[in-house]
């Protein structure tokens, strides 16, 4: 159930999606805690709906960026679907077995990617 500040709070940023919290809380008298506190969990329920697409993201540095072909679109094309489920899958134990955020977040990408091909 929407409260009257939600429903101000929505109706601002229809008009306004690129405004700040502190733009809202300043055009609709609403409580910039507030508005933060709402916008920030809009913002999370728009992540958990639509992930960013693995081909679009890299965890741990910037290695792949800018290369012509995608890695990952290059081994989907010399290997068979079985195959490149074998090196995904290698690719999460892997990542699970070292001791860093950044493979951890590695390994949900190989994950991620798992699910898309599946």
């Amino acid at each position: 159930m929407s409260s009257k500040k939600q429903k101000q709070v929505w109706k601002h940023l229809e008009k306004n999606p690129t405004d700040t919290a502190a733009q809202v809380s300043k055009a609709t008298g609403i409580s910039y805690g507030y508005a933060y506190k709402l916008m920030r969990k809009e913002e999370a329920k728009d992540i958990i709906k639509k992930p960013q697409p693995t081909n679009q993201k890299q965890v741990g540095g910037q290695h792949y960026v800018g290369l012509s072909v995608e890695p990952w679109a290059s081994m989907e094309a010399w290997m068979t679907k079985q195959e490149f489920i074998g090196f995904l899958k290698g690719g999460i134990f892997l990542a699970l077995g070292e001791k860093n955020a950044n493979d951890l977040g590695r390994a949900g990408n190989y994950m991620q990617k798992l699910l898309e091909i599946k």
